[in-house]
């Protein structure tokens, strides 16, 4: 097997919230302060050749944000279908927290050929963009997501809401959330926003009163990979 079908093969079953035709190697990029740099494999799964941009920002989805802290080796280049680049994440000391983790966003622009044959008037050019998250880890940090959300509090905080906390300096990203109004039934958060920022708090909604048995989160741990932890909630 090639590496380009070897590395579909493993996109293939990675959690990943993309769209877009480039596709990462992996859903997240945890950079650890005791490494030069972090890198990630791209592939392009379209069946024609782009363009591709990277950069890091807050989330903005914006190239043009000054004084961000790491920089994406390169950040433009042109990739052929089915074709692997590798894209090194490089951090330049910029004063960030070190008792607790960091988050940015890693962003993969994509732009599609123009087709000479069409005019501005019968044509769209489409691109896209595809963000993932980017975890900077102080040193000394060792803990992982697996271990931080085995710390995490919930506990009802009114009849149709649950309130959890994050004690541990690491980012929990809670996917979904379910709380067992039974054995046999179950009701889903609301919310838009599923992430526990470190020492943070989450407000869960849900659309009815509840008196939950216990409550289960779908969260991603540092490989990529979805996991659930289920609780009790504490009155």
């Amino acid at each position: 097997m090639s590496v380009a079908r070897y590395l579909l093969a493993v996109l293939g079953i990675l959690s990943i919230s993309a769209h877009g035709g480039i596709m990462p190697s992996r859903s997240r990029i945890i950079y650890s302060s005791d490494n030069k740099d972090a890198s990630i494999m791209l592939v392009n799964t379209n069946d024609y050749p782009v363009v591709v941009q990277t950069w890091i920002d807050n989330g903005e989805g914006s190239p043009d944000i000054q004084d961000m802290p790491f920089v994406s080796i390169p950040p433009l280049f042109y990739l052929e279908p089915a074709a692997i680049k590798a894209v090194r994440v490089l951090y330049n000391k910029a004063a960030l927290p070190q008792d607790k983790e960091s988050l940015f966003w890693f962003n993969m622009y994509e732009i599609p050929p123009e087709h000479k044959e069409l005019t501005a008037d019968n044509s769209v050019l489409v691109t896209m963009n595809t963000q993932i998250k980017l975890f900077y880890r102080p040193h000394g940090l060792t803990m992982t997501s697996d271990q931080a959300i085995q710390k995490i509090v919930c506990s009802l905080y009114d009849k149709a809401s649950v309130s959890c906390y994050n004690p541990t300096p690491v980012h929990i990203s809670v996917t979904d959330v379910q709380l067992w109004l039974s054995e046999a039934a179950s009701v889903k958060a609301t919310n838009e926003e599923y992430l526990i920022k470190p020492f943070g708090k989450n407000l869960y909604h849900f659309k009815d009163a509840v008196a939950p048995l216990k409550m289960a989160l779908q969260y991603i741990d540092d490989a990529g990979n979805t996991s659930e932890h289920v609780i009790t909630l504490k009155k």
